[in-house]
């Protein structure tokens, strides 16, 4: 016969077994797969956003009123970045000046009276030309200056939300929990809680 003591502790674990196994479902009630989707693998982006950290608004601020104000990659040398992008706009906003001088120096001057080959001139005056190089220069200019105003402030936003959810997807993915339930040799059990990290 099976002492009274026995049932008792075999009665406890399988009401604990139950309630255990009764949080554990209803926890997943309206998950169709209780278990967590594992954490897709960091790219290498993904390190370098680790690695940076998040953009403080003295840098968001800062940077984005010298880029915008006074432009060449300004903006993007106060964020540390101008070694990514901020070269691109020094380099595209200085070449559309040089070229708007060259142009202007290129359609007034150098021009001799007695030169035959006035039917092979696009313009007979030297105001269409500069016309139409500052145009065309200024036009160049204003796309990359447009381009430098939403990449000094935009980037920094999606830099620092894509660091947060990195963040956040680490920790749900640091600790995760389950009940357990094991059996002992000199009959009962033990309960609780593992942690898994």
């Amino acid at each position: 016969m099976v002492p009274v003591r026995a049932l008792r502790s075999l009665a406890s674990v399988i009401v604990a077994f139950l309630l255990l196994l009764g949080l554990a479902t209803n926890a997943h009630a309206g998950d169709p797969s209780p278990q967590a989707e594992p954490a897709a693998p960091l790219t290498d982006r993904d390190f370098e956003i680790l690695e940076r950290g998040t953009y403080g608004t003295g840098e968001i601020v800062g940077g984005g009123l010298l880029g915008t104000l006074v432009g060449f990659g300004t903006g993007h040398a106060a964020q540390g970045r101008w070694r990514d992008t901020g070269w691109i706009y020094t380099a595209g906003e200085s070449a559309s000046f040089l070229v708007l001088a060259g142009g202007a120096a290129a359609c007034s001057g150098g021009r001799d009276d007695d030169d035959d080959d006035e039917d092979l001139r696009v313009f007979s005056d030297s105001a269409g030309c500069v016309v139409i190089v500052a145009a065309v220069t200024l036009g160049t200019f204003a796309v990359f200056r447009i381009a430098e105003i939403v990449d000094v402030w935009a980037t920094p936003q999606v830099h620092n939300k894509r660091f947060r959810e990195i963040e956040a997807e680490r920790a749900r993915q640091a600790l995760r929990w389950s009940p357990y339930v094991a059996p002992h040799g000199a009959g009962g059990a033990s309960f609780g809680v593992a942690l898994r990290f």
